[in-house]
């Protein structure tokens, strides 16, 4: 069986940021068993992206691809409210470099094929009436109207019986956790207690101040304070 291997889907310069925003208990089984899960993207709910990818495994004769998806910007509300929506969403962000270098199929998989990584275009509809695109391209590609998503992904391709694809990662790949501010103290406090049995002590576990950061709703009251003393 031939070992798993990693092609870039676009000669682009690598992210400098891997975001994955998940729910807690999909974390833990992350952590616990040091692996990330592609799906299959023809559960996808934009149907214009799993026909892309469905077209191009047709065209190449593979039989099966899977995917798992990242965001290369930091905190997006979109992510949080449709992928990480709820008291348990939260957010893994990624190095990189240690991420997509120790990136491989877990041990005693059977399956045989390929990874493919890159960062998505976002092209309008004007532009592929007008252009064509390389069938190679196609797993890579989105409508423009979905451009601040910022995607990056990785797929894996080639012959198994499975429906999804395990891939061993290392844990210090990992940077942080951020957690829901939706989810309550107590709760959460005990969650950072279970998580600092499986991460490396030097990863982060903070809170999202998204909907309410305090450093921002300060500095408007200070800005207040200083109008009204004038």
């Amino acid at each position: 069986m031939r070992p798993s291997r990693m092609t870039k889907g676009k000669a682009t310069a690598p992210p400098k940021l891997l975001q994955h925003y998940t729910s807690v208990p999909n974390l833990l089984k992350i952590l616990r068993g040091k692996k990330l899960v592609l799906g299959d993207p023809s559960r996808w709910i934009d149907k214009n992206d799993a026909f892309l990818i469905e077209e191009y495994r047709k065209q190449n004769d593979i039989p099966k691809i899977f995917a798992l998806c990242f965001c290369m910007e930091n905190e997006i509300s979109l992510f949080w409210e449709t992928y990480a929506k709820g008291e348990n969403g939260c957010r893994i962000d990624f190095v990189p470099k240690i991420l997509l270098k120790v990136c491989k199929v877990s041990t005693n998989v059977r399956a045989d094929g390929r990874f493919r990584k890159g960062k998505v275009s976002y092209l309008t509809l004007k532009r592929v009436q007008r252009r064509s695109c390389q069938i190679e391209d196609f797993p890579f590609i989105k409508r423009h109207p979905f451009r601040n998503e910022h995607e990056y992904r990785i797929l894996w391709e080639g012959k198994t019986r499975l429906k999804s694809i395990g891939v061993e990662i290392d844990l210090g790949s990992i940077h942080r956790i951020t957690l829901s501010a939706r989810m309550p103290a107590h709760k959460r406090e005990r969650l950072r207690r279970s998580l600092s049995l499986l991460l490396p002590r030097k990863v982060k576990v903070c809170t999202t101040t998204l909907y309410i950061n305090e450093r921002w709703i300060n500095a408007f009251k200070r800005m207040h304070n200083k109008q009204v003393g004038q």
